[in-house]
Protein backbone atom coordinates (compact mmCIF):
# COMPACT_ATOMS: atom_id res chain seq x y z
CA UNK A 1 0.00 0.00 0.00
CA UNK A 2 2.97 2.23 0.79
CA UNK A 3 3.81 2.11 -2.85
CA UNK A 4 0.49 3.55 -3.79
CA UNK A 5 0.60 6.44 -1.40
CA UNK A 6 1.53 9.84 -3.04
CA UNK A 7 4.21 11.54 -1.65
CA UNK A 8 3.11 15.11 -2.03
CA UNK A 9 -0.35 14.37 -0.61
CA UNK A 10 1.12 13.69 3.18
CA UNK A 11 0.06 15.74 5.86
CA UNK A 12 2.24 16.61 8.60
CA UNK A 13 0.64 14.38 10.64
CA UNK A 14 1.64 11.71 8.84
CA UNK A 15 -1.46 10.44 7.21
CA UNK A 16 -2.80 11.47 3.77
CA UNK A 17 -5.18 13.39 1.47
CA UNK A 18 -6.72 12.75 -2.22
CA UNK A 19 -8.49 10.47 -3.60
CA UNK A 20 -7.26 6.73 -4.08
CA UNK A 21 -9.07 3.95 -6.17
CA UNK A 22 -9.15 0.03 -5.20
CA UNK A 23 -9.85 -1.75 -8.55
CA UNK A 24 -10.69 -4.78 -7.35
CA UNK A 25 -12.04 -4.55 -3.79
CA UNK A 26 -12.17 -8.49 -2.90
CA UNK A 27 -12.08 -9.28 0.37
CA UNK A 28 -11.55 -5.10 1.83
CA UNK A 29 -7.81 -5.63 3.09
CA UNK A 30 -6.21 -3.10 0.85
CA UNK A 31 -8.98 -0.55 0.94
CA UNK A 32 -8.85 -1.20 4.62
CA UNK A 33 -5.31 -0.40 4.54
CA UNK A 34 -5.53 2.40 2.53
CA UNK A 35 -8.04 4.31 4.98
CA UNK A 36 -6.01 3.79 7.80
CA UNK A 37 -3.40 5.71 6.42
CA UNK A 38 -6.37 8.44 4.77
CA UNK A 39 -6.75 11.53 6.66
CA UNK A 40 -10.46 13.00 7.09
CA UNK A 41 -10.75 14.35 3.74
CA UNK A 42 -9.28 11.75 2.05
CA UNK A 43 -11.18 9.84 0.14
CA UNK A 44 -11.51 6.08 -1.40
CA UNK A 45 -13.08 4.44 -4.34
CA UNK A 46 -13.41 0.57 -4.91
CA UNK A 47 -14.70 -1.32 -7.73
CA UNK A 48 -15.62 -5.01 -7.61
CA UNK A 49 -18.95 -7.30 -9.28
CA UNK A 50 -18.50 -9.92 -6.95
CA UNK A 51 -21.45 -10.28 -4.60
CA UNK A 52 -19.69 -11.40 -2.18
CA UNK A 53 -17.09 -8.36 -2.62
CA UNK A 54 -19.70 -5.80 -2.73
CA UNK A 55 -21.62 -7.04 0.72
CA UNK A 56 -18.56 -6.75 2.25
CA UNK A 57 -17.52 -2.95 1.02
CA UNK A 58 -20.98 -2.00 2.40
CA UNK A 59 -20.77 -2.87 5.69
CA UNK A 60 -17.56 -0.55 5.37
CA UNK A 61 -19.14 2.12 3.89
CA UNK A 62 -21.66 2.46 6.74
CA UNK A 63 -18.37 2.12 8.85
CA UNK A 64 -16.34 4.81 7.01
CA UNK A 65 -17.46 8.00 4.98
CA UNK A 66 -14.29 8.20 3.18
CA UNK A 67 -15.27 5.14 1.50
CA UNK A 68 -17.53 4.17 -1.90
CA UNK A 69 -18.38 1.11 -3.10
CA UNK A 70 -18.56 0.90 -6.79
CA UNK A 71 -20.72 -1.95 -7.91
CA UNK A 72 -19.08 -2.24 -11.26
CA UNK A 73 -16.30 -3.47 -13.33
CA UNK A 74 -12.94 -1.42 -13.04
CA UNK A 75 -13.21 -1.44 -16.73
CA UNK A 76 -15.58 1.38 -16.33
CA UNK A 77 -13.72 3.22 -13.97
CA UNK A 78 -13.78 6.87 -15.70
CA UNK A 79 -17.57 6.41 -16.55
CA UNK A 80 -18.27 5.73 -13.21
CA UNK A 81 -16.27 8.49 -12.07
CA UNK A 82 -16.80 10.99 -13.92
CA UNK A 83 -18.53 14.23 -12.52
CA UNK A 84 -16.81 12.99 -9.55
CA UNK A 85 -13.87 15.87 -7.88
CA UNK A 86 -10.82 12.97 -8.41
CA UNK A 87 -7.48 13.80 -7.50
Amino acid sequence: VEGVMMPRLQRDDGLYGGTYIDGTFGKGGQSRSILQRLGPEGRLYAFDISPTAVAAARGLEREDSRFRMLHRPCGEMGEALDGLEVQ
